[in-house]
């Protein structure tokens, strides 16, 4: 009798375990996830995992573009205000006025674009994201040395988690005011600061009753952030070279996650509030040839981040891919152009990439199109 037991126990088994194989990613047995501190992807909302990388992503674009236009502004009144563009013809750049001249423009305005790809192929945390980033700004000129203004921003991410064969949906919208100040013919400075209101809305494949069920979750977050940096130009001849130091903060609080897979879920989890903080330290900078108004360049920049969100591993994971690297820092290349066109008209087009992360990867794709008046 036992051994029928046995034998009809082993057939269910058997028959249920495709089922279970779908249902639950690899791993499932070893997770235990307890909070926020601990991170076991297999079943759990997504956003505990990729929550330092969107944040990073999405952070690395809006204050990147604030930047590159508040340094357009400022390049007029500085030693690159006059540079001649190739066969030495000389002609008056940066918008069309000579160096220090403020007089012509005291309004200027602009708008962004970026698009940002990544993501990471570690097994534990694999997906692919996608962040679209625009803005517009406004600014003036108090004085021959001093600009200030306000960005305003949307930005929307599409990440597919599949380490937990799910996805989420980010959208934010950002208000920033800025900063620009000449401190001399070679060195500038620019400081912007803002707050961003956050809405992210997930989904992923659960374990249910008798067949996999999708499992929902939506939070809110409020995102701060400040980010500054001093700038350095000289020139020899018709090359440019830029140099940066930058500094930026950026302090995320995200709301509980209440998740949802209906009454034949059997791993629903509800996510304690969760507060995620990037700090990072960027050193580089640009060499560039003027030839007539167009300027390509190829730009080199080394980042430490000294605050970092590490995953913390569940120890089924740790045994089974080992532990997170939770690398803090990289090198980023990339080429752009700029251009400096008639009547106070410039532009940015950028790519640059990031290299020597072990677990993600990152490009942007930018463009900054700036008119003065």
């Amino acid at each position: 009798m036992t051994r029928i037991y046995f034998v009809k126990i082993a057939t269910i088994f058997i028959l249920l375990l495709p089922i279970i194989s779908q249902a639950s990613p690899p791993f499932l047995s070893f997770c235990n996830f307890g909070g926020s501190d601990t991170v076991c992807p297999p079943d759990h909302p997504g956003s505990a995992t990729t929550g330092n990388r969107t944040l990073n992503d999405s952070i690395t674009a809006i204050t990147g573009s604030i930047h590159k236009a508040t340094a357009m502004a400022l390049r007029s009144k500085t030693v690159l205000g006059g540079t001649t563009f190739g066969a030495n013809l000389d002609l008056e750049r940066e918008a069309g006025i000579a160096a220090g001249d403020n007089s012509t423009f005291n309004w200027g305005t602009w708008g962004s674009f970026s698009r940002t790809t990544g993501g990471s192929d570690v097994g534990y945390q694999k997906f692919d994201s996608s962040l679209d980033s625009g803005l517009i700004g406004f600014d003036r000129s108090y004085s021959e040395n001093l600009i200030y203004g306000i960005a305003f921003g949307y930005d929307s991410n599409d990440v597919e988690t599949d380490f937990n064969l799910g996805e989420q949906d980010i959208t934010s919208f950002t208000i920033a005011p800025y900063i620009g100040y000449v401190i001399n013919q070679n060195f500038t400075f620019d400081l912007s600061a803002g707050y961003s209101a956050i809405d992210i809305d997930q989904n992923r494949l659960g374990l249910g009753t008798f067949h996999p069920v999708v499992v929902n979750g939506d939070t809110e977050s409020d995102r701060f952030f400040v980010s500054g940096n001093l700038n350095g130009y000289t020139r020899y001849n018709d090359f440019v070279f830029s140099g940066r130091i930058g500094l930026l903060y950026a302090n995320e609080d995200r709301d509980a996650i209440v998740e949802n897979g209906g009454p034949n879920s059997l791993d629903a989890f509800t996510t304690p509030s969760q507060t995620v903080e990037l700090g990072e330290l960027q050193v580089g900078g640009d060499i560039a040839y003027s030839a007539w108004k167009l300027e390509p360049y190829a730009t080199f920049f080394y980042e430490y981040d000294f605050i970092y969100e590490d995953l913390n591993l569940d120890p089924g994971l740790i045994a089974a891919f080992g532990d997170a690297e939770n690398d803090t820092s990289d090198f980023r290349i990339g080429f752009g152009a700029r251009y400096f066109g008639n009547n106070g008209f410039s532009s940015t087009l950028e790519w640059t990439a990031i290299a020597d992360r072990e677990e993600f990867d990152s490009q942007i794709l930018s463009l900054t199109l700036r008119l003065d008046f």
